[in-house]
Protein backbone atom coordinates (compact mmCIF):
# COMPACT_ATOMS: atom_id res chain seq x y z
CA UNK A 1 0.00 0.00 0.00
CA UNK A 2 1.49 3.41 -0.79
CA UNK A 3 2.15 6.43 1.52
CA UNK A 4 -0.85 8.41 -0.75
CA UNK A 5 -3.45 5.84 -0.03
CA UNK A 6 -2.53 5.61 3.79
CA UNK A 7 -2.46 9.96 3.54
CA UNK A 8 -5.76 9.34 2.30
CA UNK A 9 -7.17 7.35 4.81
CA UNK A 10 -6.04 9.14 7.65
CA UNK A 11 -7.32 12.39 5.96
CA UNK A 12 -11.06 10.64 5.71
CA UNK A 13 -10.78 9.73 8.85
CA UNK A 14 -9.50 13.20 10.56
CA UNK A 15 -11.91 15.02 8.34
CA UNK A 16 -15.31 11.84 9.80
CA UNK A 17 -13.74 13.15 13.67
CA UNK A 18 -13.87 17.11 12.79
CA UNK A 19 -16.64 17.68 10.69
CA UNK A 20 -19.18 14.79 11.34
CA UNK A 21 -21.49 13.87 13.64
CA UNK A 22 -21.21 11.58 16.72
CA UNK A 23 -21.76 8.71 15.07
CA UNK A 24 -18.83 9.64 12.48
CA UNK A 25 -16.68 10.78 15.21
CA UNK A 26 -17.28 7.19 16.68
CA UNK A 27 -16.76 5.36 13.37
CA UNK A 28 -13.43 6.86 12.63
CA UNK A 29 -12.15 6.51 16.58
CA UNK A 30 -13.20 2.56 16.15
CA UNK A 31 -11.67 2.53 12.83
CA UNK A 32 -8.36 4.21 13.43
CA UNK A 33 -8.26 1.88 17.27
CA UNK A 34 -9.01 -1.07 15.50
CA UNK A 35 -7.99 -0.96 12.05
CA UNK A 36 -4.94 0.94 11.90
CA UNK A 37 -1.42 -1.04 13.67
CA UNK A 38 -1.14 1.82 16.87
CA UNK A 39 2.79 2.11 15.74
CA UNK A 40 2.40 2.95 11.95
CA UNK A 41 3.88 6.60 11.74
CA UNK A 42 1.73 9.31 9.65
CA UNK A 43 3.90 9.27 6.22
CA UNK A 44 6.23 11.99 6.07
CA UNK A 45 6.19 12.88 9.81
CA UNK A 46 8.78 14.63 11.62
CA UNK A 47 8.50 12.78 14.92
CA UNK A 48 8.09 9.17 16.33
CA UNK A 49 4.82 10.60 18.04
CA UNK A 50 2.98 10.97 15.20
CA UNK A 51 1.09 8.15 14.37
CA UNK A 52 -1.52 7.15 12.02
CA UNK A 53 -4.08 6.63 14.83
CA UNK A 54 -3.13 9.90 16.71
CA UNK A 55 -3.62 11.76 14.23
CA UNK A 56 -7.21 10.79 14.20
CA UNK A 57 -7.78 11.45 17.93
CA UNK A 58 -6.16 14.48 17.53
CA UNK A 59 -9.08 15.34 15.09
CA UNK A 60 -11.82 14.09 17.21
CA UNK A 61 -10.45 16.07 20.25
CA UNK A 62 -10.54 18.99 17.41
CA UNK A 63 -14.38 17.66 16.74
CA UNK A 64 -15.62 17.41 20.64
CA UNK A 65 -14.27 21.25 21.22
CA UNK A 66 -16.13 22.41 18.46
CA UNK A 67 -19.36 20.83 19.79
CA UNK A 68 -18.83 21.92 23.18
CA UNK A 69 -18.18 25.50 21.79
CA UNK A 70 -21.47 25.21 19.73
CA UNK A 71 -22.54 24.89 23.47
CA UNK A 72 -23.26 21.06 23.41
CA UNK A 73 -22.73 20.72 27.31
CA UNK A 74 -24.63 17.55 28.91
CA UNK A 75 -23.26 17.07 31.94
CA UNK A 76 -22.73 14.40 33.79
CA UNK A 77 -20.14 12.80 36.46
CA UNK A 78 -16.46 11.20 35.57
CA UNK A 79 -16.37 7.84 36.42
CA UNK A 80 -13.88 7.43 39.34
CA UNK A 81 -11.81 5.13 37.04
CA UNK A 82 -10.71 8.05 35.16
CA UNK A 83 -9.20 9.96 38.55
CA UNK A 84 -7.76 6.48 39.00
CA UNK A 85 -5.98 6.83 35.62
CA UNK A 86 -4.85 10.32 35.61
CA UNK A 87 -3.53 10.16 39.39
CA UNK A 88 -1.39 7.07 37.66
CA UNK A 89 -0.55 8.59 34.68
CA UNK A 90 1.08 12.00 37.38
CA UNK A 91 2.64 9.60 39.83
CA UNK A 92 4.32 7.53 36.74
CA UNK A 93 5.51 10.73 34.86
CA UNK A 94 7.39 11.64 38.07
CA UNK A 95 8.23 8.97 39.42
CA UNK A 96 9.21 6.87 35.71
CA UNK A 97 10.28 9.48 33.52
CA UNK A 98 11.20 12.95 35.32
CA UNK A 99 13.02 11.34 38.45
CA UNK A 100 14.09 8.11 36.26
CA UNK A 101 17.72 6.72 36.76
CA UNK A 102 20.48 8.30 35.14
CA UNK A 103 20.94 5.31 33.38
CA UNK A 104 17.56 5.02 32.06
CA UNK A 105 16.68 6.62 28.28
CA UNK A 106 14.05 9.05 29.08
CA UNK A 107 12.77 8.76 25.58
CA UNK A 108 11.41 5.59 25.13
CA UNK A 109 10.35 5.85 29.00
CA UNK A 110 8.59 9.16 27.92
CA UNK A 111 7.08 7.40 24.65
CA UNK A 112 5.92 4.69 27.05
CA UNK A 113 4.14 6.96 29.29
CA UNK A 114 2.44 8.76 26.26
CA UNK A 115 0.89 5.28 25.42
CA UNK A 116 -0.57 5.25 28.27
CA UNK A 117 -1.91 8.56 28.51
CA UNK A 118 -4.10 8.19 25.74
CA UNK A 119 -6.28 5.67 27.59
CA UNK A 120 -8.20 8.47 29.84
CA UNK A 121 -8.20 10.96 26.74
CA UNK A 122 -10.28 7.49 24.72
CA UNK A 123 -12.10 6.99 27.91
CA UNK A 124 -12.89 10.92 27.77
CA UNK A 125 -13.94 10.38 24.19
CA UNK A 126 -15.97 7.29 24.47
CA UNK A 127 -18.21 9.17 27.39
CA UNK A 128 -18.63 12.33 25.31
CA UNK A 129 -19.79 10.52 21.88
CA UNK A 130 -21.51 7.56 24.12
CA UNK A 131 -23.93 9.86 26.08
CA UNK A 132 -25.15 11.46 23.05
CA UNK A 133 -26.35 8.67 20.80
CA UNK A 134 -28.44 5.94 21.91
CA UNK A 135 -26.89 2.43 22.59
CA UNK A 136 -28.52 0.35 19.35
CA UNK A 137 -26.11 3.21 17.28
CA UNK A 138 -22.79 2.66 19.31
CA UNK A 139 -23.40 -1.09 18.72
CA UNK A 140 -24.14 -0.79 15.22
CA UNK A 141 -20.76 0.90 14.82
CA UNK A 142 -18.92 -1.74 16.97
CA UNK A 143 -20.74 -4.20 14.86
CA UNK A 144 -19.69 -2.28 11.51
CA UNK A 145 -15.74 -2.11 12.59
CA UNK A 146 -16.52 -5.39 13.94
CA UNK A 147 -17.27 -7.21 10.99
CA UNK A 148 -14.41 -5.54 8.93
CA UNK A 149 -11.78 -6.57 11.75
CA UNK A 150 -13.08 -10.37 11.31
CA UNK A 151 -13.19 -10.12 7.51
CA UNK A 152 -9.28 -8.82 7.78
CA UNK A 153 -8.78 -12.05 10.00
CA UNK A 154 -10.27 -14.42 7.51
CA UNK A 155 -8.62 -12.87 4.51
CA UNK A 156 -5.34 -13.55 6.20
CA UNK A 157 -6.12 -16.96 6.56
CA UNK A 158 -6.99 -17.57 3.23
CA UNK A 159 -3.73 -15.73 1.95
CA UNK A 160 -1.31 -15.74 4.99
CA UNK A 161 -0.25 -12.46 3.78
CA UNK A 162 -0.50 -9.81 6.79
CA UNK A 163 -2.78 -7.05 6.89
CA UNK A 164 -0.48 -4.56 9.18
CA UNK A 165 2.32 -5.58 6.73
CA UNK A 166 0.08 -4.11 3.66
CA UNK A 167 -0.47 -1.42 5.46
CA UNK A 168 3.36 -0.80 6.45
CA UNK A 169 4.59 -0.24 3.30
CA UNK A 170 3.74 3.24 3.21
CA UNK A 171 6.62 3.44 5.74
CA UNK A 172 9.19 0.99 4.30
CA UNK A 173 11.60 1.99 7.25
CA UNK A 174 9.13 0.22 9.71
CA UNK A 175 8.92 -2.91 8.04
CA UNK A 176 11.45 -4.51 10.26
CA UNK A 177 9.31 -3.78 13.14
CA UNK A 178 7.20 -6.25 15.15
CA UNK A 179 3.98 -5.41 13.69
CA UNK A 180 5.24 -5.59 10.04
CA UNK A 181 6.36 -8.46 10.43
CA UNK A 182 4.75 -11.85 8.68
CA UNK A 183 2.27 -14.31 9.99
CA UNK A 184 3.24 -16.60 12.78
CA UNK A 185 2.45 -20.83 12.25
CA UNK A 186 1.10 -22.86 15.19
CA UNK A 187 1.28 -26.27 14.19
CA UNK A 188 1.27 -25.26 10.66
CA UNK A 189 -1.89 -23.43 10.76
CA UNK A 190 -1.72 -19.80 10.51
CA UNK A 191 -2.56 -17.53 12.82
CA UNK A 192 -4.19 -14.40 12.18
CA UNK A 193 -3.64 -11.02 13.71
CA UNK A 194 -5.70 -7.81 12.00
CA UNK A 195 -3.88 -4.71 13.35
CA UNK A 196 -2.48 -6.29 16.21
CA UNK A 197 1.39 -6.71 16.92
CA UNK A 198 0.79 -10.31 17.65
CA UNK A 199 -1.94 -13.10 17.59
CA UNK A 200 -2.99 -13.08 21.33
CA UNK A 201 -3.40 -9.65 21.53
CA UNK A 202 -5.99 -9.65 18.55
CA UNK A 203 -7.52 -12.62 19.69
CA UNK A 204 -8.21 -11.17 22.99
CA UNK A 205 -9.89 -7.49 21.06
CA UNK A 206 -12.03 -10.16 19.23
CA UNK A 207 -13.15 -11.82 22.09
CA UNK A 208 -13.96 -8.34 24.05
CA UNK A 209 -15.51 -7.37 20.76
CA UNK A 210 -17.96 -10.45 20.67
CA UNK A 211 -18.89 -9.52 24.39
CA UNK A 212 -20.46 -6.27 23.36
CA UNK A 213 -21.90 -8.35 20.01
CA UNK A 214 -23.78 -10.59 22.50
CA UNK A 215 -25.37 -7.53 23.65
CA UNK A 216 -25.93 -5.84 20.16
CA UNK A 217 -27.67 -9.32 19.42
CA UNK A 218 -30.10 -9.37 22.92
CA UNK A 219 -30.90 -5.54 21.97
CA UNK A 220 -31.55 -5.60 18.55
CA UNK A 221 -33.47 -8.79 19.04
CA UNK A 222 -35.88 -7.00 22.07
CA UNK A 223 -36.92 -4.12 19.80
CA UNK A 224 -37.45 -6.86 17.20
CA UNK A 225 -35.53 -5.70 14.42
CA UNK A 226 -35.28 -8.71 12.22
CA UNK A 227 -32.82 -8.28 9.85
CA UNK A 228 -30.95 -5.84 12.58
CA UNK A 229 -30.80 -9.11 14.87
CA UNK A 230 -29.88 -11.46 11.78
CA UNK A 231 -26.49 -9.11 10.65
CA UNK A 232 -25.45 -8.61 14.26
CA UNK A 233 -25.54 -12.52 14.59
CA UNK A 234 -23.23 -13.30 11.14
CA UNK A 235 -20.62 -10.77 12.68
CA UNK A 236 -20.77 -12.33 15.77
CA UNK A 237 -19.98 -15.85 14.09
CA UNK A 238 -17.19 -14.15 11.98
CA UNK A 239 -15.68 -12.68 15.26
CA UNK A 240 -16.01 -16.17 17.07
CA UNK A 241 -14.21 -17.65 14.02
CA UNK A 242 -11.51 -14.92 14.15
CA UNK A 243 -10.51 -16.21 17.59
CA UNK A 244 -10.24 -19.91 16.70
CA UNK A 245 -8.09 -18.74 13.91
CA UNK A 246 -5.52 -16.80 16.14
CA UNK A 247 -5.17 -20.30 17.24
CA UNK A 248 -4.40 -18.49 21.08
CA UNK A 249 -5.32 -20.79 23.64
CA UNK A 250 -5.97 -18.41 26.86
CA UNK A 251 -8.31 -16.17 24.11
CA UNK A 252 -10.51 -19.06 23.21
CA UNK A 253 -10.94 -20.09 26.47
CA UNK A 254 -11.90 -16.46 27.62
CA UNK A 255 -14.07 -16.47 24.44
CA UNK A 256 -16.37 -19.49 26.41
CA UNK A 257 -16.43 -18.03 29.76
CA UNK A 258 -17.38 -14.12 28.40
CA UNK A 259 -20.16 -16.30 26.56
CA UNK A 260 -21.34 -18.02 29.46
CA UNK A 261 -21.26 -14.67 31.64
CA UNK A 262 -23.49 -12.76 29.24
CA UNK A 263 -25.69 -15.26 28.24
CA UNK A 264 -26.48 -16.10 32.09
CA UNK A 265 -26.61 -12.28 32.37
CA UNK A 266 -28.91 -11.64 29.67
CA UNK A 267 -31.24 -14.17 30.84
CA UNK A 268 -31.17 -13.71 34.80
CA UNK A 269 -34.75 -15.71 35.26
CA UNK A 270 -33.34 -18.96 34.49
CA UNK A 271 -29.21 -18.53 35.11
CA UNK A 272 -29.02 -22.15 35.75
CA UNK A 273 -30.62 -23.62 32.90
CA UNK A 274 -29.07 -21.24 29.89
CA UNK A 275 -25.47 -22.02 32.06
CA UNK A 276 -25.79 -25.66 31.30
CA UNK A 277 -27.39 -25.39 28.21
CA UNK A 278 -24.26 -23.28 27.34
CA UNK A 279 -21.74 -26.04 28.97
CA UNK A 280 -23.75 -28.58 26.75
CA UNK A 281 -23.50 -26.80 23.89
CA UNK A 282 -19.17 -26.40 24.16
CA UNK A 283 -19.08 -29.76 24.81
CA UNK A 284 -21.11 -30.45 21.51
CA UNK A 285 -18.78 -28.40 20.24
CA UNK A 286 -15.68 -30.13 21.58
CA UNK A 287 -17.11 -33.50 20.52
CA UNK A 288 -18.15 -32.89 17.19
CA UNK A 289 -14.62 -30.38 16.54
CA UNK A 290 -12.19 -32.42 17.82
CA UNK A 291 -9.84 -30.01 16.02
CA UNK A 292 -10.77 -27.39 18.65
CA UNK A 293 -9.33 -30.03 21.51
CA UNK A 294 -6.41 -29.78 19.50
CA UNK A 295 -6.37 -26.24 19.78
CA UNK A 296 -6.62 -26.25 23.38
CA UNK A 297 -3.48 -28.79 24.15
CA UNK A 298 -1.00 -26.88 25.98
CA UNK A 299 1.56 -29.90 23.87
CA UNK A 300 0.84 -27.68 20.78
CA UNK A 301 3.38 -25.09 20.29
CA UNK A 302 4.85 -26.06 23.49
CA UNK A 303 8.05 -23.68 23.12
CA UNK A 304 5.43 -20.49 23.71
CA UNK A 305 4.58 -21.41 26.69
CA UNK A 306 8.20 -22.88 27.79
CA UNK A 307 9.71 -19.02 26.85
CA UNK A 308 7.48 -17.57 29.68
CA UNK A 309 8.21 -20.42 32.61
CA UNK A 310 11.75 -19.18 31.45
CA UNK A 311 11.09 -15.78 32.11
CA UNK A 312 9.82 -15.69 35.47
CA UNK A 313 13.15 -16.07 37.59
CA UNK A 314 14.26 -13.28 35.86
CA UNK A 315 11.39 -11.02 36.25
CA UNK A 316 11.29 -12.61 39.96
CA UNK A 317 15.11 -12.17 41.06
CA UNK A 318 15.07 -8.59 39.20
CA UNK A 319 12.57 -7.67 41.47
CA UNK A 320 13.49 -9.44 44.56
CA UNK A 321 17.44 -7.84 44.50
CA UNK A 322 15.74 -4.62 44.59
CA UNK A 323 12.21 -4.79 46.64
CA UNK A 324 11.94 -1.13 47.37
CA UNK A 325 13.27 0.53 44.23
CA UNK A 326 11.11 1.76 41.60
CA UNK A 327 10.93 0.35 38.15
CA UNK A 328 11.70 2.86 35.45
CA UNK A 329 9.59 3.39 32.82
CA UNK A 330 12.15 1.63 30.22
CA UNK A 331 12.11 -1.52 28.31
CA UNK A 332 15.46 -1.71 29.09
CA UNK A 333 15.22 -1.77 32.84
CA UNK A 334 12.34 -3.86 33.94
Amino acid sequence: MTAAVVVALVAALAAMAVIGKPPAKLAALLVALLLIPSTLLFPGAPSGVITASRVVEVAAAVGIGRSLRRGDRQSAPAPPVLFVLLVYLGVTAVTGVALADSRTDTVPAAYLWLDQAEQPLLLVFGLFLGRRLRATTVLRAVAGVTAAAAGIGVVEAITGGSWARLLFRAEPGQLSTSFAGPLELRAGATRVRGAAEFALAYGWVMTALAALLIVAVATMHLHKRRTATTVTTLVLAAAIATVYLTRTRTALAGLIVVAVVEIVRLQARRPFLVAVTAVAAGAALLVIGPSLLNHLSPAVDRGSIDVRVERLPDVLGHHASRPTRRVDRDRGDG
